[in-house]
């Protein structure tokens, strides 16, 4: 998996990173035209995830109705509000899964960033190992030295003990030659605890010496450090280069990477003592200002409560935090994202707003036609079975027959003797 991670996420990266690079020839800037290419790589997905989140926005005066309504049948509401999103054909996660797109991308920055030495040199990690024993090779051999000085004091204070029982289970007369056997073994263990000391105290001062080597080995950047020393180290990099155990290829591989921009060094990791600060507090405050006016330009007041100050103060706060823990060079990327993000939300909202008002525009007049539609249809339905009705009552109507009783004859209408 991590091979596979590599291959498609992280190397892709750290070719574009390694490109933009040697383009300019200034880390800054290239982490600067990074951060842009990076944007408009994911504009795609910036689009998605805009529609999504103003989708599920204009669903929330129904959600709130569905709220009240089955407010205490959970499974109901569950219910109701699926529906309501399946007939408005609005996905309930659009809107976040398309944030959380970024992530991954940051994370495989970071790698390319923290191994300069894997990913933008290419060189093996054999030979990274060497590279890395090569540099810590001082304070290497005074912990070797202080080692094998402990074990000296461990094998003289058993040796103590041992003599020391001896003498405690010699006889009268034999008690003088396992007294000797103790001043020797306890000679021993002072010598051995004074080398010790002297050991201590070399290790002590190589590891001073050596203090940026032996932190950035703690914190996961010694290929980061080791990048940065090639190019402020001259006498360094001329030792790798005299190294017969790194191959010729790996020595070729090895670049000068100017990390300074604008008098920082993006190579190193910020902290409270060092102008470096400014970085995270940047990164912090740009994410505080891109999620507060994605709030305003997207409609959204803040109404207070725990959810909104979380809002608020989580982005920011994880740039800081990470911000102080990784190499400013990542907390330059976040900055960049962030001031690039703000007009880019102030666009989509805009953009979206107006798309998605056409939508409901076109959605009401055709809810408006298919009701009057429907009450036509109902008129027309209420007026044939009127006439039904009208139709079966003559139908069914009785009948009214006149008497057939023929007229009075008329004096002149009498028939005469003759005629008779």
């Amino acid at each position: 998996m991590g091979q596979i991670w590599n291959f498609l996420i992280v190397q892709p990266i750290a070719f574009l990173l390694r490109g933009l690079y040697h383009l300019v020839n200034n880390y800054g800037i290239a982490i600067l035209l990074f951060a842009i290419a990076a944007k408009l790589v994911l504009l795609f997905f910036s689009f998605k995830g805009k529609r999504g989140m103003l989708q599920q926005q204009r669903l929330q005066p129904k959600i709130a109705e569905l709220q009240k309504k089955y407010g205490k049948d959970k499974q109901k509401m569950q219910q109701e509000q699926a529906a309501l999103y399946q007939k408005e054909g609005v996905s309930m996660f659009g809107g976040c899964i398309w944030a959380l797109i970024p992530f991954p991308l940051i994370i495989a920055l970071y790698g390319a960033v923290r191994q300069p030495l894997t990913y933008i040199m290419q060189i093996p990690a054999e030979q990274i190992t060497i590279i890395q024993e090569t540099l810590l090779a001082p304070v290497a051999t005074a912990q070797t030295l202080l080692d094998a000085a402990k074990a000296e004091v461990t094998l003289a204070q058993g040796e103590l003990t041992t003599a020391e029982a001896e003498l405690a289970a010699a006889e009268e007369n034999a008690k003088s030659a396992a007294q000797a056997k103790v001043d020797e073994a306890q000679r021993k263990l002072n010598d051995a605890t004074a080398k010790q000391s002297d050991a201590q105290t070399k290790f002590d001062a190589a590891s001073l010496a050596q203090k940026a080597e032996v932190d950035a080995g703690r914190n996961g950047t010694l290929e980061l450090h080791i990048a940065n020393k090639l190019t402020t180290d001259e006498d360094f990099f001329n030792q790798i280069q005299r190294n017969a155990a790194i191959s010729q290829d790996s020595k070729d591989r090895l670049e000068k990477i100017n990390f300074n921009f604008l008098g920082l060094n993006l190579a190193a990791i910020p902290s409270f003592t060092s102008v470096l600060l400014l970085i995270p507090i940047l990164s912090a405050l740009t994410s505080f200002l891109s999620v507060w006016l994605t709030q305003k330009f997207s409609g959204r007041a803040a109404a207070g409560g725990g959810s909104t100050i979380m809002m608020y103060l989580l982005g920011p706060g994880i740039s800081l935090w990470l911000g102080f823990s990784w190499p400013a060079a990542i907390g330059l990327y976040w900055i960049v994202q962030n001031v690039l993000g703000i007009p880019q939300e102030y666009y989509l909202t805009k953009y979206f707003n107006k798309k998605l008002d056409a939508e409901d525009a076109r959605k009401a007049e055709l809810e408006e036609r298919r009701k009057a539609a429907e009450a036509a249809q109902k008129e027309e339905d209420r007026q044939r079975r009127a006439e039904r009705i009208a139709a079966q009552n003559q139908k069914h109507k009785p009948k009214r027959y006149k008497l057939q009783n023929k007229p009075p004859v008329t004096p002149e209408e009498e028939p005469t003797e003759g005629e008779e």
